[in-house]
């Protein structure tokens, strides 16, 4: 019986026991008056961006007394919807961009609840459309239609060797990950123990350098990229959405209708006063008893406290990490803490109508540096592949076209 199995038997068989016994003496005691009830635990929680803002919610229905600490003037975080600049009721997510199905099942849950629109959201940053030949990808200064892209000859031309040509003439791009880490994934039995599984030793290698060790050639390393990535979260990640049921291509893809804000903003509504903006965690002193929080109020020079039983970290760790924490994390959860980093980067999805013809242009996920992918039926410009220059369309064009195909608020 392996562990878990046992403790849950266990502790079924203690709370039945104890039920029992509690059933008999409960026939054998006098009559008493209904115990007082006990007065609710108390939560203050760190950061005010979804995550934060979720969990205050949940705490918030269960009962709980919760008080979310926000350093920003805002809420929602890195969940930001922004119509500066733009009129007419246009807006753009600049934070997070698009969610999929399957993947995100309580975010779609928490939609319906709150009666916000979804919206299908096909062109979203880094997705993949389904394969039509009228597309065509730029590589290296040249054209390519999806079909070519899938001819051995071609494939082999562009640097990739037979194995991988062989394998990208049946298979979508996305999925060429798969043919040199899947033997890795399928010994992860438990996506939650990713080092569990004896592979400890790939946290020390890059994605690219096990790439390089399982054969692939240069073309699809500069295609899968990884340099700066562990081999063990390459594997780890694919791992987790295999067990969500989540495919390579990430599934359907789609946005809340009015921003993807909309969500904090509905999370935040609810909760009311127990979100404090402006309010700067500067200090977390915890105990066996509990958990003393040191704020700065908005507008006061001095330190604040708030006293709960329980502190929720749901601050980025890259600010957390500045914030005095007494007693000491442990030396494992300080390292997680002082280690974990995150990228972002500037992603474009537009589309550019001139006067008397139209040109359609979307930026994906480069498949090798400057690539871009285009409509074949319509005019065509090359642009950079992080967006345009001025110089590329006059300002009165980007100003009258552009502004069109950006989501409205109605």
């Amino acid at each position: 019986m392996i562990r878990r199995t046992f403790l849950k038997t266990l502790v079924a068989s203690a709370g039945a026991s104890l039920i029992d016994s509690g059933m008999k003496a409960a026939n054998t005691l006098p009559k008493t008056e209904p115990a007082v009830q006990v007065q609710p635990k108390k939560v203050v929680i760190g950061g005010a961006g979804i995550t934060g803002l979720c969990c205050g919610y949940e705490l918030m229905r269960a009962g709980i007394d919760v008080t979310i600490l926000e350093a920003a003037g805002r809420y929602s975080g890195h969940v930001f919807t922004g119509s500066d600049g733009l009129s007419d009721g246009l807006y753009a997510d600049f934070g997070a961009d698009h969610i999929t199905k399957p993947g995100y099942e309580r975010l779609f849950a928490y939609a319906e609840q709150f009666n916000i629109p979804v919206v299908p959201y096909p062109n979203a940053e880094g997705s993949w459309l389904p394969y039509n030949n009228d597309d065509l990808r730029m590589i290296g200064g040249k054209f390519y239609t999806n079909k070519m892209l899938a001819d051995l000859q071609t494939l082999t031309g562009l640097g990739f060797n037979r194995r991988e040509a062989q394998f990208l003439s049946n298979n979508p791009w996305y999925e060429l990950q798969d043919l040199y880490l899947q033997s890795y994934v399928d010994k992860i039995k438990d996506p939650y123990q990713p080092f569990g599984s004896g592979l400890a030793d790939l946290d020390q290698m890059s994605a690219a350098e096990i790439y390089k060790r399982e054969g692939a050639s240069q073309a699809a390393i500069d295609y899968l990229g990884g340099r700066h990535t562990s081999a063990l979260y390459s594997i780890w990640r694919m791992a987790a959405m295999k067990s969500r049921g989540i495919p390579p291509s990430e599934g359907e893809i789609f946005r809340l209708k009015g921003g993807n804000e909309q969500l904090p903003i509905a999370f935040a509504s609810r909760l009311g006063a127990r979100v404090k903006l402006a309010h700067p965690i500067t200090a977390i002193q915890q105990s066996d008893k509990g958990v003393v929080v040191s704020y700065r109020e908005y507008g006061y020079d001095e330190d604040r406290t708030l006293n709960a039983d329980f502190f929720v970290n749901c601050i980025s760790l890259t600010v957390f990490r500045n914030i005095p924490v007494t007693p000491p994390l442990s030396a494992s959860k300080q390292y997680v803490v002082n280690n974990l980093t995150y990228t972002s980067h500037p992603f474009y999805v537009c589309r550019v109508e001139e006067t008397a013809r139209a040109l359609g242009l979307l930026w994906l996920c480069p498949l090798f540096p400057a690539s871009c992918a285009f409509k074949s039926a319509m005019t065509r410009r090359v642009l950079p592949p992080h967006g345009p220059r001025r110089a590329d369309f006059p300002q009165r064009v980007l100003q009258d076209t552009v502004r069109p195909y950006l989501p409205r608020r109605t």
